[in-house]
């Protein structure tokens, strides 16, 4: 905080900072408020490199909650990077995450972060057709996107809808004579 208030230069997505650091360092500019420091705590937190762990993004979730009443803007981000970084492990596979959940039984709070994880990983955007984050319209199926395991209905005499393995409709696919493409396109 010292060197922030002498303008020394701070490089926030430094990995040596962590949540929790960056939360305490949060609580200090409110306490000495330090509104600049606030808001670029704010906004170095989404952008903070971290590794797809779920332990990690469930402890960011509890610290999130552990703020929910004193500041909520810092709550807020920290639960939406929780759960954007779910999203990423778990690939919008709520079934999984919840499986998983149950590993971190013992906190008090846990059913409300929980609810709460729960509502964010649902909002966070991503391609109502395809599923996935970013949108994979004109991506060929196969490597790196779900492999079409049964065949849907035919649409028309070039697009269909198929199923993943994991039985989810993938709609508006788009039939090339040499590979499947997906279709998000709004007509």
């Amino acid at each position: 905080m010292v060197q922030f208030i002498y303008n020394k230069e701070m490089d926030w997505s430094r990995s040596t900072y962590s949540f929790n650091f960056l939360s305490s360092l949060f609580y200090l500019a409110h306490k000495y408020d330090v509104k600049e420091l606030m808001e670029d705590i704010l906004v170095s937190i989404p952008k903070k490199n971290t590794d797809e762990d779920a332990k990690l993004a469930l402890d960011i979730a509890f610290l999130a909650e552990d703020n929910n009443i004193l500041f909520p803007s810092l709550s807020e981000v920290l639960y939406d990077t929780a759960a954007v970084l779910l999203k990423q492990i778990f690939r919008h596979r709520f079934d999984e995450f919840i499986s998983f959940y149950p590993e971190t039984e013992g906190a008090s709070n846990t059913s409300a972060v929980l609810d709460k994880l729960l509502k964010k990983m649902k909002i966070l955007s991503h391609c109502s057709n395809c599923k996935q984050s970013p949108c994979q319209n004109a991506a060929g199926l196969g490597r790196g996107n779900p492999d079409v395991y049964k065949l849907g209905e035919i649409v028309d005499s070039s697009r269909f809808t198929g199923l993943t393995i994991y039985g989810e409709i993938t709609e508006q696919c788009s039939l090339d004579p040499t590979l499947y493409v997906y279709n998000c396109s709004r007509d």
